[in-house]
């Protein structure tokens, strides 16, 4: 089991949820950050050998090449978790209660397939890339009209069950709201 801790005010947040199901057996339980770079404490590049940090060794299972495939019918397959993703990030529009992000996902009908979803916390996190920021998606994805606000995951919070965890894709950020607080909404299909 994976804890990742995030602080905020002074409090420890600790979200508890398992290595990623997204993988196929024998690969790496860990997809790459996609950070390359190395910082002093300041927050200036220096270089990477022998610092010990994420872009010294990049480790986890690196992106496939290319890592997003277009359909030409509104849809991108993430080729690392055969997720199927809308290609615009706002195809459902607007914010939602985390309630009504669940009911649009379950009956959205898009280019064909009516077996759309909202993805879990992971399925989110497994599109963010740490080396990038505003939005924190890899370089050259070729997703469109993405907010860079909370996007709802369908993964509830444990510790407060009136809550449920999303991503901030300006930055990757994973935070819980209360179930009643407007969030972003991009539907999900398919996966391993």
């Amino acid at each position: 089991m994976v804890r990742v801790f995030f602080c905020c005010a002074g409090l420890f947040l600790a979200p508890s949820y398992g290595l990623p199901d997204i993988l196929s057996p024998g690969s790496s339980p860990l997809i790459t950050t996609g950070q390359s770079s190395c910082y002093d404490s300041s927050g200036t590049i220096i270089p990477c050998e022998g610092t010990g940090q994420d872009g010294e060794f990049q480790m986890g299972t690196t992106w496939p090449e290319p890592r997003f495939t277009e359909h030409g019918n509104g849809t991108v397959t993430d080729n690392m978790t055969a997720l199927m993703w809308t290609k615009d990030a706002q195809q459902i529009q607007g914010t939602q209660k985390w309630s009504n992000a669940l009911n649009s996902c379950n009956h959205f009908d898009f280019a064909g397939y009516t077996d759309w979803r909202l993805p879990h916390v992971r399925e989110l996190l497994s599109l963010i890339d740490y080396g990038e920021h505003d939005p924190a998606l890899p370089k050259d994805h070729p997703f469109t009209t993405i907010e860079v606000m909370f996007y709802w995951s369908s993964t509830t919070y444990d510790a407060s069950t009136s809550n449920a965890w999303g991503v901030y894709l300006y930055n990757g950020y994973v935070f819980n709201y209360h179930k009643i607080t407007e969030g972003y909404v991009w539907p999900v299909r398919g996966g391993r």
